[in-house]
């Protein structure tokens, strides 16, 4: 299994775009990928839980309700990743 850590904060349209370029590794049992928003104030929440209803299990969100940061954002993720691979 392969864990794949992405934190975003805003920038909407540029999440939209690499989940969406993504979209055949979410068919895979051995993919997992945990996106961590990191506060943002535009719609990336509503997107990511559109995401989440196509997708399933294969995406994991953790919404922060500050900006923590790159480094505890991708800690956070670590901390949940299923993968054997990071």
């Amino acid at each position: 299994m392969v864990s794949v850590i992405c934190p975003v904060w805003n920038q909407s349209a540029l999440t939209n775009k690499f989940l969406y370029q993504h979209w055949n590794l979410y068919k895979n049992s051995d993919f997992e990928l945990i996106i961590i928003d990191n506060g943002s104030t535009d719609n990336t929440q509503r997107l990511l839980a559109t995401w989440k209803d196509m997708v399933g299990d294969n995406l994991k969100v953790i919404t922060n309700s500050d900006n923590l940061g790159f480094g505890p954002a991708n800690n956070q993720g670590a901390a949940i990743a299923t993968g054997d691979i990071l």
